[in-house]
């Protein structure tokens, strides 16, 4: 669940049925939602600015295919891209939701 204040209130923007994690990715003192569907393998960022939710997706940042997995480690604080083809690559955000950030990879096994 998403939460913001308003006019001293705390209002619901919305509910998920994901697993969900909040994170402060670009300083601003407000945290930012990772949501990580599983059905559709899909993991979004959710960002309040000025009283709007403004959102990305993982899956169409990385251009990941319909047989690509996607997995978030909350600990690390990294995505995980898993190419069908046996490529992991690991992401972090860096700054603004939108700006993701190549820190490893390799060929597959």
């Amino acid at each position: 669940m998403l939460r913001r204040i308003e006019h001293g209130q705390v209002a619901s923007f919305m509910q998920l049925d994901a697993s969900s994690y909040e994170r402060d990715w670009d300083g601003d003192g407000k945290e930012e939602a990772i949501v990580a569907t599983r059905k559709q393998n899909q993991i979004y960022v959710f960002k309040e600015q000025d009283g709007r939710l403004l959102w990305t997706s993982i899956r169409d940042a990385l251009q990941a295919g319909p047989n690509d997995a996607l997995q978030y480690d909350d600990g690390l604080g990294v995505f995980r891209f898993l190419s069908a083809g046996g490529v992991v690559e690991t992401y972090r955000l860096q700054g603004e939701p939108e700006s993701l950030v190549r820190v490893s990879g390799n060929s597959g096994l």
